[in-house]
């Protein structure tokens, strides 16, 4: 049986008519099926309820299995709508909308690099629409990293329900220029811009990103 995620009226996100407030990993994309999996018992271990994954490199087969051990775990999956390169493709969507794992759609990452036009932003738009309407029991997150945040939010916060930033942890690198702090720095402006710069409300949301989630991958 699926589950329904969508927003209320205030833009908060809600699963079942239950609100939530999701802590999100966002981490590699390239395990295989049984690195994935492996690793999922140690997301959960660590409070990770809402996961985001992609299924390049990776049968339908395998994806159900993946989403099965994420719904046993009580973790939730924000799937990348599509494989390889064409975003108009929304044949993932209709495999796995009714999948109880799934809470949302990646309609796209990084927008401020790969959209950055106008034409780019009404483009991304009609995707967004077209996954809505494929499946509207469940959200269309984007996702960005936050560089001109407000910026960007204002231009793009209508494209999905969701609009999803990338923090990145504090590594044992040097911070230089404020590389690993900024995403802090610029998360403060941005309630503020999306109570008043959306209609109707949109949700906002913060994933931890991190490339070192590798350790039981590594060992597959």
């Amino acid at each position: 049986t699926p589950s329904i995620t969508n927003l209320n009226s205030k833009g908060q996100i809600r699963v079942n008519n239950a609100p939530v407030y999701p802590i999100m990993l966002y981490s590699q994309w390239d395990y295989t099926k049984d690195q994935i999996n492996y690793q999922l018992d140690h997301m959960a271990e660590a409070g990770m309820d809402v996961i985001f994954l992609e299924a390049n490199n990776k049968t339908d087969v395998e994806m159900t299995a993946i989403l099965d051990k994420a719904a046993g775990l009580n973790i939730k999956v924000i799937l990348k709508h599509h494989r390889g390169s064409d975003y108009h493709d929304i044949s993932l969507v209709n495999t796995f909308k009714n999948h109880p794992a799934i809470f949302g759609w990646l309609v796209s990452d990084d927008i401020t690099t790969n959209w950055p036009t106008d034409a780019d932003r009404a483009e991304l738009q009609a995707i967004s629409n077209s996954v809505k309407a494929a499946d509207p029991n469940h959200v269309t997150v984007l996702s960005d990293h936050l560089i001109n945040g407000v910026t960007n939010y204002q231009l793009n916060v209508g494209l999905t329900d969701v609009s999803n930033f990338q923090f990145y942890p504090i590594t044992n690198q040097p911070i230089v220029n404020d590389e690993h702090i900024w995403t802090r720095k610029v998360w403060g402006l941005y309630p503020a811009n999306m109570a008043s710069n959306s209609s109707p409300k949109k949700a906002g949301s913060a994933a931890i990103q991190t490339f070192s989630w590798y350790e039981a991958g590594d060992r597959m």
